[in-house]
Formats: C-alpha cells, sequence, structure tokens
C-alpha cells in the first residue's frame, strides 16, 4: 500500500511537469498565467486557446505545488522531495507523448 504522502508527492510530481508543457505552449503564443484575471478584469480580451493554456498552467502550479506542501506536511521530506523532483521526466515525456500521437 502506497502511503498518502507518497500520492501527494507523485501528485506535485505529475502537475508540476505538464506546467512546463502548458506554459511554454502559452508563452510562445504570448499568454502568461496571468492572462486569465486580465480577461476577466478587462472583458476585452478574446478568449482563446493559448489564454486557456495559460490558466492552465497557473492552476497545475498551484495544484503540483500544493500537493508537495502536503506531502512534506504528512510525511516525510527524504521521500517527497526525490519523487517531486522527477518531475523533469513528466516534462521531458509530454511533448514526445503528444508528438508521437500527431
Amino acid at each position: 500500500m502506497i502511503l498518502p504522502y507518497v500520492w501527494f508527492a507523485l501528485f506535485a510530481m505529475l502537475f508540476y511537469g505538464v506546467v512546463d508543457f502548458t506554459y511554454g505552449h502559452a508563452t510562445r503564443q504570448g499568454v502568461t498565467p496571468a492572462a486569465g484575471i486580465w480577461v476577466w478584469m478587462e472583458g476585452t480580451y478574446a478568449w482563446t486557446p493559448p489564454v486557456f493554456l495559460g490558466i492552465a498552467a497557473g492552476v497545475f502550479a498551484f495544484i503540483g505545488l500544493w500537493s508537495f506542501m502536503k506531502s512534506l506536511q504528512i510525511g516525510e521530506t527524504s521521500v517527497s522531495t526525490p519523487i517531486y523532483r522527477n518531475s523533469f521526466v513528466i516534462t521531458a515525456l509530454t511533448p514526445i507523448i503528444f508528438s508521437a500521437s500527431r
């Protein structure tokens, strides 16, 4: 059975790994995670797919960092941190998977 803090560390690794992919696509289109707030406040900006990627990057970063902090709170740091730091593997696999599916 996997301990709860390991699950949180795995979620953190997964979400934070996907952040780099979504953030990279959004910024190449000129959008940042704060664009969603700007769009909401202005009401004049067009809702485009890059805007949703920017919003998703912000949400994924929040969930990833929250999960990591939760894993540190309830578990062992020496286990949670190495799992979380392997998020670069997810970052590398995501574009490979998406490019292979085209």
